[in-house]
């Protein structure tokens, strides 16, 4: 019942419509895919529709976030406009630009800090995604009800069903949804396989949440001493989701997917345990059949992705990492980010900066489209300013998830924090060895997961403060 009226909610459904329309056109992160323009075009429209009924107090709860992102997509704005010769001449990292001038006899142009314009000026459009979340998911109540959570997996069931399909059908088949993608591997919605398993790691802690919901839902209507396990069957039908989210994470051969998939596995796994624990509920009978649930779920998934599991093992193990190129190329980019500091080479710019400072040792027939370390990317073209703020970001992230994990759920929603946590973290994880935040829906599924955490973590005031709105208003 909760969820059915929550349905009839304009402003969940306007959350819902847009979730669904960024997973199905923003699955890649290069700037030429050919859905890009209506995705972004849609973002604005969905941006506007929400702007337009919205009251000061939706977002009064989200203002630490409003500032960070609003100074990140500020500080992109500003490394575009053009500056005189004498100030961007003085910058460090500038040189070859005024041999360049100097070359060919011209006056030193007005030129912007981004060394590549048309790609920070794609950087900068690519927010409209994440901005167009952050009001939309400012119009809805995230509480634990919101079927939006529920979406979230039955997305991540379909790319995993998805790419099943895929590794079974030929490579580069019509099943593939972007031209240029892993064609050798599981993708599902995304043309990268990592990015797909990073999604799907993401679900498990989603599907946690959903069952720990609907358990408690079903404590509250009955207290008959049925079979736990057997008799309920939320939690058959989420070990059956566990199961193809976790087959799909393997299927992908991502030995960054292995990672935090095994990361999200023991998490949701500790806070199922944790929540029952924290409610007096876990009983003998009932923490053996979790294990033995847990543990057959667990076993028949890696049986059905033995063969990927043993591609993806063989991968981790046979080849030594230091000779891989995206490790290799980390200490020349680190030195990239102290040619250009403080101001940053300009968002968006690391190919063509990456290409001048390229170590020989490392040319090959293939270009680097990212540093595969996102924040060394963002250090090196977004300088002390970047750094700055996702340094802020992460104090105030710990501080949100220290706060949810030690206080009582009556004060805060404590198990949508924690799970909200948890998905910021496999990202953040996975930003360390790729670059998962800029394909377009996970950038806005991120932006969603903060926006839980932050309402999660001050639930009273929050929902009071929606209520207030929502009356002002009507």
């Amino acid at each position: 019942m909760q969820v059915s009226s929550a349905l009839r909610d304009r402003n969940v459904l306007g959350l819902l419509a847009f979730l669904l329309f960024a997973f199905i056109l923003g699955g890649g992160s290069r700037y030429d895919i050919v859905s890009l323009p209506i995705l972004r075009g849609g973002a604005v429209l969905f941006a506007a529709a929400a702007l337009y009924s919205m009251v000061r107090s939706d977002l009064s709860s989200y203002r630490a976030l409003l500032v960070l992102f609003g100074l990140y997509t500020l500080w992109m704005a500003l490394q575009l406009v053009p500056l005189p010769p004498g100030i961007w001449t003085s910058m460090p990292g500038r040189d070859l630009e005024v041999q360049a001038a100097e070359a060919v006899g011209i006056a030193q142009p007005w030129r912007p800090i981004n060394t590549t314009p048309w790609r920070g000026t794609n950087a900068l459009l690519a927010l409209l995604v994440p901005w167009a979340m952050i009001f939309l998911a400012a119009r809805t109540q995230l509480s634990r009800q919101n079927p939006v959570y529920l979406a979230i997996v039955c997305i991540g069931i379909f790319s995993a069903l998805m790419g099943f399909l895929q590794i079974l059908g030929p490579p580069q088949g019509s099943l593939y949804p972007y031209r240029i993608t892993s064609d050798d591997s599981a993708t599902g919605l995304f043309s990268n396989r990592n990015h797909h398993a990073a999604f799907l790691a993401c679900c498990l802690p989603m599907i946690t949440l959903l069952v720990l919901q609907r358990t408690r839902s079903d404590a509250a209507k009955s207290r008959r001493k049925a079979n736990w396990f057997t008799g309920n069957p939320s939690i058959i039908i989420a070990a059956i989701a566990a199961f193809l989210i976790v087959a799909g994470i393997l299927t992908t051969g991502s030995r960054g997917g292995m990672l935090v998939g095994a990361f999200a596995v023991i998490a949701s796994f500790g806070l199922f345990i944790s929540d029952n624990q924290r409610r007096g509920t876990l009983t003998s009978r009932k923490f053996g059949a979790i294990i033995l649930g847990f543990g057959s779920v667990m076993a028949v998934a890696m049986i059905a992705g033995y063969i990927r599991l043993n591609v993806a093992a063989q991968r981790l193990t046979d080849i030594d990492q230091s000779e891989e190129l995206r490790f290799k190329v980390w200490q020349p980019i680190a030195d990239i980010v102290g040619q250009y500091i403080p101001f940053g080479s300009g968002f968006g710019s690391f190919v063509e900066v990456y290409e001048i400072f390229e170590p020989d040792a490392l040319l090959g027939p293939s270009y680097l489209n990212h540093a595969h370390n996102d924040y060394l990317e963002v250090a090196m073209t977004g300088g002390i300013p970047a750094i700055a703020i996702v340094i802020i970001a992460i104090i105030l992230y710990l501080r949100l998830t220290w706060r949810a994990f030690r206080s009582t759920e009556g004060m805060v929603d404590r198990t949508l924090a924690l799970v909200s946590a948890i998905n910021i973290a496999i990202l953040a994880m996975f930003s360390l060895f790729d670059y998962p935040l800029r394909t377009p829906s996970l950038s806005a599924f991120f932006v969603l997961s903060a926006m839980c955490l932050i309402w999660a973590s001050r639930k009273a005031d929050a929902a009071r403060e929606y209520s207030k709105s929502r009356i002002a208003s009507s």
